[in-house]
């Protein structure tokens, strides 16, 4: 049986399995810990908002 998560909506995404070995590599990293990231799809969503944080101040 699948759960609804009803506070947020999620979506998967594919990426190529190099680039989810460095994100997990991250994951597990001490730098991930101190900012409170315990997982990969933690890291990932924390990495695309920098990411987006810092491009659109750009504009």
């Amino acid at each position: 049986m699948s759960t609804i998560n009803t506070h947020k909506k999620w979506t998967t995404v594919k990426i190529p399995d190099g680039l989810l070995e460095r994100v997990g590599t991250y994951a597990e990293s001490d730098d991930a810990r101190a900012l409170g990231l315990v997982s990969r799809s933690q890291s990932i969503v924390y990495i695309l908002r920098q990411f987006l944080e810092e491009h659109e101040s750009r504009k």
